[in-house]
């Protein structure tokens, strides 16, 4: 691989690849991209998967009936074209013939329609299930309420035709279908070995623009070009290398080595360095940084007054002024700028529900619990991924916490596998997560705490929560469907089972002959356009 970027020490660079062995250097490479996606994937499984790491290899391998293009556009995928009846409630996708998996066996109707079943059949225990309740029957038969899969609005009329039945009007189905939980995939692959598919190279059968060549274990994922992808010409990378490194400071430190092409988890205390230097880039995600609040694990929080508390004691202007540092802004609300409804932005429209930094206010909410001073709370576990940039935030809102409301709260921090283990179990407190929409509407963030849903870690149900979100999704009238998820998120925010803490910024670094990676609204990154135009 050719060398690019400012050089750092060679006792560095050799420590690191001592450290990292799947960073090594690679020769006789041409034309393949290296990024760094972060913790290893839980799995790639695009019925399981959940997190940014999983779900961004998933897109290089998998693609769906649709695509998001730069610009929101929805742009066809393996379908060539589509119908909408009507009434809004029955989508017909005409297949391309040429779509192929890589193996080379055809990409046809029947494939849509076993991954959809799989995903919502109870025995998989798909986080993402609740994803298709807007197709008919779906939640009836996840539920187990209904046990024939064939009353599932999803059928193939041929090999190259599927025809959708929802549940009512979805005006963002479209955007729905492009996320990976909508991906098909290989049924004779897959039940040959359904547990174990997707860790075998030989077996990870895809139908996107790249295939999987190599999972070396904490160290890398190789993929290369994907010769029967329908779309194959227009891919100019041959390949993909995704080195697995948690630390934001490392990802850094081997880009500025040459060892990357593209840096897209930095650490915040290098970005004023990395700006005043004019290499610093950056993109506005669709997403929410957030604490989980575990309501059953202890009384205290079972509590919404001290839940309350919790969140009014936060100045989230100082932690992005000061600790994250990096242009974000401060969250108080659950749904981020940029989603619209008839037009309008869903938040700026909607306002605020939290006031920042109310210490005062905050002891009072706990005095009014019944734990003045914060006397009677035990001390409180925070659960964070192991990376010093959840750590930093960690410790500033510790303080917080222990300065204005006499709280004591232990940082405990997990590896990335074992972070989302922990937080399954329900072994925690709170818990920090950073959520990115999975489609351009409200309800990707507000279903997250539907009761029941397989996101929502809290403990916490409302049925008039979850009535207030089934009214939306069955409305069409965009002010009426707005007013209605204003009055969803309100209703959360005064129960309080999650903090808000800000609406995040993505920074990036690239080397300058890397052109066309797209950057989706919901947080995953895109390599079919990109081009390496000095190799």
């Amino acid at each position: 691989m050719r060398k690019r970027g400012r050089a750092i020490g060679y006792l560095l660079l050799l420590l690191l690849l001592v450290s990292f062995p799947g960073c090594t250097l690679l020769e006789g490479e041409e034309n393949i991209l290296h990024y760094n996606l972060g913790p290893e994937p839980e799995t790639l499984d695009p019925a399981l998967a959940v997190g940014e790491p999983e779900l961004t290899a998933i897109l290089a391998a998998f693609e769906g009936l649709t695509r998001l293009a730069p610009g929101g556009e929805i742009v066809p995928g393996v379908a060539r074209d589509w119908q909408v009846s009507p009434d809004g409630c029955t989508y017909t996708f005409y297949l391309r013939e040429e779509a192929r998996y890589c193996n080379g066996s055809p990409v046809q109707a029947e494939d849509f329609v076993y991954a959809w079943r799989r995903v919502l059949a109870p025995e998989t225990a798909s986080r993402y299930a609740y994803q298709l309740y807007y197709i008919k029957n779906a939640a009836l038969y996840n539920s187990g309420q209904l046990t024939d899969p064939e009353q599932v609005g999803v059928r193939a009329l041929d090999a190259h035709t599927l025809q959708v039945e929802l549940e009512h009007p979805t005006g963002y189905f479209l955007s729905l279908v492009a996320f990976p939980t909508y991906f098909p995939v290989c049924r004779e692959v897959v039940e040959a070995d359904p547990e174990g598919w997707w860790l075998n190279p030989g077996t990870y059968v895809g139908n996107g623009p790249f295939k999987l060549e190599e999972w070396k274990g904490r160290q890398r994922l190789r993929f290369s070009r994907n010769e029967n992808y329908w779309d194959a010409a227009n891919v100019a990378l041959a390949g993909l290398e995704f080195t697995l490194v948690e630390e934001p400071a490392t990802e850094l430190a081997l880009f500025e080595s040459g060892e990357m092409d593209l840096a897209s988890h930095l650490p915040a205390g290098e970005l004023a360095r990395l700006a005043e230097e004019g290499r610093l880039e950056k993109v506005q995600d669709l997403a929410v940084s957030f604490y989980f609040i575990n309501t059953t694990r202890t009384a205290p929080l079972a509590n919404p007054l001290v839940r309350r508390a919790l969140a009014q004691a936060i100045d989230r202007r100082e932690l992005v002024t000061y600790v994250t540092g990096g242009g974000e802004e401060p969250a108080l609300a659950l749904v981020p700028p940029g989603i619209t409804i008839g037009g309008k932005d869903f938040r700026r429209e909607g306002g605020d529900y939290l006031v920042d930094g109310d210490a005062a206010g905050a002891r009072r909410l706990l005095a009014e619990a019944g734990y003045p001073g914060g006397e009677g709370i035990p001390t409180l576990e925070l659960l964070l991924p192991d990376s010093s940039e959840y750590r930093r935030l960690g410790e500033a809102i510790q303080e917080m916490w222990r300065r204005e409301l006499g709280l004591d709260v232990t940082l405990v921090t997990r590896e990335w596998q074992s972070f989302f283990s922990t937080m399954m179990e329900g072994d925690f407190d709170l818990a920090a997560v950073a959520w990115n929409a999975d489609y351009l509407d409200p309800s990707s963030f507000l279903d997250v705490f539907l009761s029941g849903g397989g996101n929502n870690f809290t403990g916490w149900a409302n049925s008039r929560y979850d009535e207030l979100l089934a009214q939306a999704r069955a409305t069409l009238e965009p002010a009426a469907r707005r007013e209605l998820y204003h009055r969803a998120e309100e209703l959360l925010l005064a129960e309080m089972p999650l903090i808000p803490l800000y609406f995040p910024v993505r920074h990036y670094l690239q080397v300058e002959d890397l052109k066309g990676v797209y950057f989706t609204p919901l947080g995953l990154v895109d390599f079919k356009g990109a081009v390496l135009s000095g190799q």
